[in-house]
């Protein structure tokens, strides 16, 4: 797991040399960019021009390099997520024309599908070309178009905020084969040791500059990870004319306290809400209870903030009674992609589910407790009709039992090395009394119908 801590420095002496090696590393940084996407020569090749031409270290190359290869994949990754979800539009679209009788309905629907497919097709060719970057954003860059309306006095005020924009952070990689986990910058005794590009070096007759600065959050990690001989990554940024340094680590490896043995705790996952339900070894119900989380009219801050508070109670409670915690394994983009209504997909937008799945996984992590994901198919559905009734919960409370136990049984399987299906104790099959809600086909015989998972009966029950 990685490891990241921030802290500001308070020696504002050093920020003059901070904002030089800012501004000479995003100056070298586009002009690798423009030479990379021309694929014209090898990294290797680059690596020997820049490194003569721009006096940088073959490490300060290696960090430029990391971060110009990583904004290329993450333009194109963003581009691939956007034909994915233009795809479940256009399904969704072409399902829907099926049912439609209106001739209005239908044309206008027919529109909206050769809009959505043309901008499928469009995207799919730009994966093709050369990746379009603009260092600074492209928010900041339009404003020069419109100086009065965005409160700039003149074009010269505006390009001030635009070089500020382009030259207010740096990236330092760090590797496991070098002291102090970083060539280019290096942690000793309460302050960074920062070594300059050769031009800078020149500049100011020397090599290295000091920087007073401690990493109080997690300090005991980090000091951890250090005496393990971690790579340490390193991240000078600047905001509102304050420098502020970002240290990435893999963190430390902890011992699990955690045991199925002592049983298991589900979550479910809701836009309202967070339900808990704890099972005991043998999947039964202990436990259960459920905390709101409000979500409308609130900032994606306070809600983080509340959604670690919880989250920190959550783990807590499993660390006491040693349980291993389970959750969903949801893929938030489709499950978002699926909702029709706009306001359901506002509280899914605001709620961000994949910022839950880090929290508790760094949680957990830190705590000793193990973190299973599991498949979220039909858990709803299961349990309503199996455990709702029967212990008097609440749809999100029954739905984390069923979480929960799906949990345990996979470690139950593979502990026991058994075939991959249900355990007896905690199956997953329909009850008698639901399973006589409806009649299997006629056309299905035995051995096809007992060949079939579990999982198709509660796919034919949810649709009724």
């Amino acid at each position: 797991m990685q490891l990241t801590a921030k802290t500001r420095i308070k020696e504002e002496s050093v920020f003059s040399i901070l904002d030089e090696m800012a501004t000479e590393y995003s100056f070298v940084k586009r002009r690798l960019f423009a030479k990379v996407t021309q694929n014209v020569k090898t990294r290797a090749e680059l690596k020997r021009e820049f490194i003569a031409q721009y006096q940088i270290t073959a490490r300060q190359f290696n960090s430029m390099w990391c971060e110009v290869s990583g904004s290329i994949s993450s333009v194109n990754e963003l581009k691939k997520l956007k034909v994915k979800n233009l795809e479940s539009k256009i399904k969704s679209l072409i399902k829907g024309l099926e049912y439609t009788t209106s001739n209005f309905k239908i044309h206008q629907r027919k529109r909206k599908l050769a809009t959505l497919q043309a901008r499928r097709k469009r995207t799919k060719e730009s994966l093709k070309d050369t990746p379009s970057i603009c260092f600074g954003g492209k928010k900041l860059f339009s404003k020069q178009f419109n100086l009065k309306e965005n409160g700039y006095k003149s074009h010269d005020d505006w390009k001030k905020d635009w070089n500020a924009a382009r030259n207010s952070q740096f990236f330092l990689i760090g590797s496991k084969d070098e002291s102090f986990g970083n060539q280019s910058c290096q942690m000793l005794a309460g302050k960074l040791v920062l070594r300059l590009t050769n031009n800078l070096a020149a500049k100011h007759g020397f090599k290295t500059i000091q920087i007073p600065c401690e990493f109080n959050y997690q300090k005991d990690l980090i000091d951890s990870a250090r005496t393990q001989g971690q790579a340490m990554t390193y991240r000078f940024i600047k905001e509102d004319d304050k420098w502020y340094v970002l240290l990435s680590t893999k963190a430390p490896v902890v011992e699990q306290s955690s045991h199925f043995k002592n049983g298991a705790l589900g979550i479910d996952l809701n836009p309202s809400c967070l339900a808990m339900t704890r099972v005991s070894s043998d999947g039964n119900w202990i436990q259960s209870w459920q905390v709101p989380v409000v979500i409308q009219g609130r900032t994606q801050e306070q809600i983080e903030a509340t959604l670690g508070d919880e989250i920190a109670k959550i783990v807590g409670y499993a660390a006491v009674n040693q349980l291993p915690i389970i959750i969903e394994n949801l893929d938030f983009s489709e499950k978002k992609s699926e909702m029709n209504s706009r306001g359901t997909n506002r509280m899914l937008s605001h709620f961000a589910y994949s910022k839950f799945a880090n929290m508790i996984h760094s949680k957990c992590y830190k705590s000793g407790i193990e973190l299973k994901k599991v498949n979220p198919a039909y858990t709803s559905v299961i349990g309503k009709h199996k455990f709702s009734l029967g212990y008097g919960l609440s749809s999100h409370c029954a739905a984390a039992m069923a979480i929960a136990r799906r949990g345990f049984v996979r470690e139950k399987n593979k502990v026991s090395n058994a075939k991959k299906k249900l355990n007896n104790s905690f199956s997953e099959r329909l009850r008698m009394k639901a399973k006589s809600a409806f009649d299997l086909p006629a056309r299905i015989g035995k051995i096809r119908t007992e060949s079939k998972h579990v999982w198709s009966d509660w796919g034919r029950l949810s649709q009724m």
